[in-house]
């Protein structure tokens, strides 16, 4: 009922309702509109009242309620389900749990704070209450184990270029997902597996966005290498309208995958690619490699050249030149 309240003050957004005509379309008291009022209310939504006048919906929460997100999501292929919470400690720890326990593919988990979010390279992610798109997506992807990094390099793409079509902002990709504005990073990517050696049984994908964080919401540490999209744009961002077009341009490059193979995508990567033709350093679990970044190969890996020849890495932290550690 609460949903055919706000649906009915949706149609007429910027008039007036009466409680009246909402008690008599929907079958309901007058006490009963209300009580459902202050509900909307509680959620966030802004929804003023006047004698004589009824409701009217003034703004919408800014919060990532999950029914404004399936509204637009309708049509798309991830987002059908969204669990939405205002604390997690981690929402791909989450998302985790909820797709051990069976949930479907395009399954969202989405937190308006993290306390522990997680980076990669076992790095905590800052995740400070509504400044962020903090949210991890299930997918069941049939592919083999190996196969894995594909989707860390396609939720990359996805996310550049969800930013791309919304603010037109140069944003680059670092292998393989961190991804830069102004060579900082403005999103990092997080995609953690489950399954067996010839196996996959889900994976998650998460996704921090530093969306309206200010400069000094940084702590110290982090302000020489991270940056936000205020403060990119000198403005704030609509964190719903950015959470849907990161969802719907994951769904688009994910089916690309799975109809046209890798190559495409892997083009797409290339594109937007921060780290190709630099010099890099990079830290693997058990060396430090350095040289330029020539190339990334059809399973993701990233070739660098040094001084001794070629080397392909599978796994590692690149530091690009000039970059802060």
């Amino acid at each position: 009922m609460r949903e055919r309240v706000l649906e009915l003050l949706r149609e007429k957004q910027g008039e007036f309702v009466s409680g009246e005509d909402l008690s008599s379309k929907l079958g309901i008291s007058r006490t009963a509109v209300w009580k459902h009022i202050q509900g909307l209310r509680r959620e966030g939504y802004r929804i003023e009242a006047r004698p004589r006048q009824g409701y009217l919906l003034s703004s919408l929460p800014d919060l990532l309620v999950p029914r404004e997100l399936i509204r637009e999501l309708a049509r798309d292929r991830l987002g059908s389900e969204i669990h939405h919470y205002q604390t997690l400690d981690s929402t791909n720890r989450k998302a985790k749990d909820l797709a051990a326990h069976g949930a479907a593919e395009g399954t969202v988990v989405i937190a308006e704070e993290q306390t522990a979010g997680a980076g990669r390279m076992g790095r905590n992610w800052f995740s400070p209450a509504g400044k962020g798109i903090w949210m991890s997506v299930i997918l069941r992807p049939t592919m083999l184990p190996a196969d894995a990094p594909k989707i860390t390099l396609l939720s990359a793409v996805a996310t550049v270029r969800a930013i791309e079509d919304l603010y037109g902002l140069p944003a680059a990709i670092k292998w393989p997902n961190d991804v830069l504005i102004s060579g900082k990073k403005v999103c990092g990517i997080l995609t953690e597996m489950v399954g067996e050696m010839d196996a996959l049984h889900y994976l998650v994908v998460g996704i921090g966005i530093n969306a309206n964080l200010e400069e000094r919401d940084f702590p110290p540490p982090l302000r020489r290498r991270a940056t936000s999209l205020k403060v990119e744009l000198g403005r704030k961002v609509d964190r719903r309208a950015l959470t849907v077009q990161c969802l719907r341009k994951l769904g688009q490059v994910y089916t690309l995958l799975e109809e046209e193979g890798f190559a495409p995508v892997l083009r797409l990567w290339k594109r937007y690619s921060a780290t190709l033709g630099e010099q890099v350093v990079v830290q693997t679990p058990s060396e430090r490699i350095e040289g330029r970044a020539v190339d990334v190969d059809a399973d993701g890996a990233l070739w660098v050249q040094t001084w001794y020849g070629r080397r392909r890495v599978v796994a590692g932290d690149v530091t690009l030149r000039g970059e802060s550690p």
